[in-house]
């Protein structure tokens, strides 16, 4: 039930009957001493279960037990009864069922180091400093997403820490969190990958490659960073030397054939695979004229696939970091750059993660037992009506398309990011989607929704054990979504 008004204003709830015996209990009767520890252990119990199954904003955040539950004459639920027990409540009860069911009533102190450590890695990752990291909140509700998600798994696993990225996602608070810890588990971490053997393309991977215009322009992602403490050009270079060690697809090359098409090997040649420059420079123009340089020299078949430049401006350093988006994606730049500070700090490394050439072996055994239905769902895809907006058919180039863009405040970005979530347990980029179909139902009325291509990150392995959160590669997927909802909503 999703009450509008009372105590539990706009809060998914689940009132469950679990008693052996209805007869003679009044409707939404609470229990009491010792009975109510036994139904709190049956209630968890289900938490936990429904929690497994369902998506984060189907999953209620108040569960409460009953001694039974209010019937109509038909012997069906009187939904209105409870939905009225729930709006008008009074305080006494409202303390007594928050007790067990209100995360916001969750100690405000550790009980124990693993909850202090779980905070401080929320804290790290979240850009937060320890004190606006309560006990009581939610991940997502501090502002964490599936990406930094994975972050805490990754800083977790070092500190022997076992916890997977959906019960970081679905926990309503640290302590509960710290109940789902679990062995670090490691079962196909210790596959060998086999150097210079052929492998096929990821599904993404081969998609960039049926596009036309290949060698045409570069296809890269970077990053410029200002290095706040000064570190020697020598030091900074074995760093880089050794992420390229570690991350096996920052040596990889792409080659063809005629019977194979295109596909990757790794190597281990580390020296050709990157390029390393410092440079003192005294203009802006000067080190646009490097960057240009660095985005061209990288090359998929033949390396280097990185390029790092550090420049001397003035009294500050500035670092450019440059890769072929074939062997990288978002995620795997925010594990790098993350080791990048660990390894210039000499701070202990986590081992290396599952290699991209397992995960794409993997994932091909993996598709190859699916049913069509399951690869490719039904989905009715519009048809493309360019006469609905008095335009002729061009080619979808990046000259041909309009960007348009806008700027939320601070507070709108703060509801955004936090506190719109606390209902459904939703993620931002769900509510973005839920915004963009309702504001075209309600401007658009004479034509369909058009089917919407939503990128994602790719990391969502079929097996628990599978842990892809630290591996460097280019992971992306794009799923379409085709909805039709009821102009009347």
């Amino acid at each position: 039930m999703l009450p509008k008004i009372g105590y539990f204003k706009e809060r998914l709830v689940a009132i469950i009957s679990i008693a052996k015996d209805t007869n003679n209990v009044t409707p939404m009767a609470l229990f009491e001493g010792a009975e109510k520890q036994v139904y709190d252990i049956d209630i968890e119990l289900i938490r936990s279960r429904v929690s497994e199954r369902l998506p984060l904003y189907m999953v209620p955040t108040v569960w409460i037990a009953v001694g039974s539950l209010p019937q109509l004459a038909s012997g069906k639920l009187d939904r209105k009864s409870a939905m009225q027990w729930l709006t008008s409540m009074n305080a006494d009860t409202y303390q007594r069922i928050i007790g067990v069911a209100d995360p916001h009533d969750e100690p405000t102190q550790p009980t124990s180091n693993i909850e202090t450590t779980l905070r401080s890695v929320w804290a790290h990752v979240l850009n937060l400093p320890e004190e606006q990291v309560t006990f009581a909140r939610s991940f997502l509700s501090l502002g964490g997403d599936s990406i930094s998600a994975m972050q805490v798994m990754g800083q977790c696993r070092k500190r022997g820490i076992g916890l997977g990225v959906q019960d970081i996602l679905r926990s309503r608070s640290i302590p509960q969190l710290a109940t789902a810890v679990k062995k670090v588990v490691t079962s196909f971490d210790k596959v060998i990958e086999e150097v210079e053997k052929p492998f096929d393309l990821s599904p993404i991977q081969s998609l960039w490659f049926q596009l036309p215009n290949q060698g045409h322009g570069h296809f890269n992602q970077s990053f410029y960073l200002q290095v706040k403490r000064h570190i020697p050009a020598e030091q900074f270079r074995l760093a880089i030397d050794t992420l390229v060690s570690r991350h096996s697809m920052l040596r990889s090359r792409f080659i063809y054939s005629s019977e194979c098409g295109w596909q990757q090997r790794v190597t281990e040649d580390v020296a050709t695979s990157y390029r390393f420059r410092h440079e003192s420079v005294t203009t802006k123009e000067e080190v646009d004229i490097m960057i240009e340089d660095s985005q061209k020299c990288l090359n998929p078949s033949q390396g280097p696939l990185l390029a790092v430049d550090i420049y001397e401006f003035a009294s500050e350093q500035h670092a450019f970091l440059t890769a072929c988006h074939l062997v990288i994606d978002l995620v795997s730049w925010r594990l790098l750059l993350e080791e990048l500070e660990e390894i210039l700090r000499d701070e202990t490394l986590l081992p290396p993660a599952l290699a991209f050439q397992t995960w794409c072996q993997l994932q091909q055994e993996h598709a190859d037992t699916l049913p069509l239905n399951k690869v490719y769902p039904p989905v009715n895809i519009p048809s493309l009506d360019f006469s609905y907006w008095g335009i002729s058919h061009e080619d979808n180039t990046y000259g041909n398309a309009r960007h348009e863009s806008f700027e939320l405040n601070f507070n709108d970005t703060s509801l955004l990011l936090g506190a719109c979530h606390n209902t459904f347990r939703t993620e931002p980029v769900e509510v973005l989607l839920a915004s963009l179909i309702h504001s075209w139902s309600q401007v658009f009325i004479d034509r369909a929704i058009p089917a919407i291509f939503n990128e994602g990150h790719g990391r969502e392995p079929w097996n628990l054990n599978i842990d892809v959160a630290r591996t460097v590669g280019w992971f992306t997927t794009g799923i379409l979504a085709g909805i039709k909802i009821a102009r009347s909503c």
